[in-house]
């Protein structure tokens, strides 16, 4: 890793400053989820929306940070960040697509590099507050300094904020042409939208982070149903897309929901998304011997799939099962070299 030079050491200081003051009182733990079989499955749901977008799918990549509220944002120029929150709230592929098409848009139009110089302009408003609240401070008005101090700041979120706001307006109608162009209903975003609604009424520390930084929800809706109606053109069904949308769905929820609950949810489904999300929760009951049933009726479904052979190794790895665990994560490789 190179030296950070100075003004990189301040921009940094300077996010890091926005993002704490912006972020809810009652903060959330954070990791980033890693999984080959749900980033395959997010990679081929992205793949048309960045050819509609005129990004290179071999670049772009969504990846899921584990954290339960409602939240998605781009983190570098060709990285998405889904919350397992939002992902496990959303219904359908279209919906997922919805919004990583609109995450794309910002990539695509450049939002990035202008965000950096608006959180400039912020970081300036709010550090000319602060040198004047010490300077009120210091000839004896504490509390007076405290007030300039925090109105700075609020001042210093509004501008950073109103620039955000008209980049999301603008991705939202990026988005929704870039799902036309790929064949997928933008009808979709509005149904992500609605998910919003009525969050305005909530107090700060009780709105999903995606609500605070985006226009108002009741102008978005309105927007993207004129989106909805403008983009309308031919429609093409996606069962493949809504195939491993479940697939991602289902794996992230039997890993994080409790597994009893997983259990009564997917206890009649006899499809093999179904039989992954039962083996999953068994695991984690722990049963491993019925875990091992259900892996053994999954492999009978879906033998050539090394993503079933990359669960069974995990499963028999973390049962102790060491040997049968590198066997079954060498099929894996065999049938996936990559």
């Amino acid at each position: 890793m190179g030296a950070m030079t100075g003004p990189a050491r301040g921009l940094i200081g300077l996010a890091l400053a926005l993002i704490l003051s912006f972020a809810p009182a009652a903060s959330r733990a954070q990791s980033l989820i890693r999984d080959a079989e749900i980033e395959y499955a997010l990679k081929r749901l992205t793949q048309p929306l960045a050819v509609a977008a005129g990004l290179s799918p071999e670049r772009v990549r969504v990846m899921v940070l584990r954290d339960s509220s409602l939240n998605a944002f781009v983190l570098d120029s060709q990285t998405v960040m889904v919350h397992s929150g939002l992902l496990l709230r959303l219904e359908s592929a279209a919906e997922l697509q919805a919004v990583i098409s609109h995450e794309l848009a910002h990539i695509a139009n450049g939002h990035i590099t202008r965000r950096l110089s608006n959180m400039r302009s912020a970081g300036s408003a709010a550090a000319m507050g602060m040198l004047m609240s010490l300077a009120v401070a210091a000839a004896g008005h504490a509390d007076a300094g405290a007030g300039i101090a925090m109105g700075s700041s609020s001042t210093a979120q509004r501008l950073f904020f109103a620039h955000t706001r008209a980049e999301e307006a603008s991705a939202d109608q990026a988005g929704a042409r870039y799902m036309a162009r790929a064949g997928i209903s933008p009808q979709a975003m509005v149904k992500v939208l609605e998910i919003f609604r009525g969050q305005e009424a909530l107090s700060r520390s009780r709105q999903d982070p995606y609500v605070l930084t985006h226009p108002l929800n009741a102008d978005r809706l309105r927007n993207a149903r004129g989106y909805a109606s403008a983009y309308s053109g031919a429609v093409q069904s996606d069962p493949e897309a809504d195939y491993w949308f479940a697939r991602a769905r289902g794996k992230l929820g039997a890993f994080l929901q409790n597994p009893r609950y997983t259990l009564r949810r997917a206890e009649k489904d006899k499809t093999a998304v179904g039989m992954m999300r039962r083996a999953v929760a068994w695991h984690r009951t722990p049963d491993a011997r019925r875990a091992m049933a259900e892996i053994a009726r999954l492999e009978a479904a879906r033998g050539s799939d090394p993503f079933v052979q990359e669960l069974k190794g995990q499963i028999l790895l973390e049962s102790r099962q060491f040997g049968p665990a590198v066997q079954a994560y060498a099929r894996a490789v065999q049938m996936a070299p990559k």
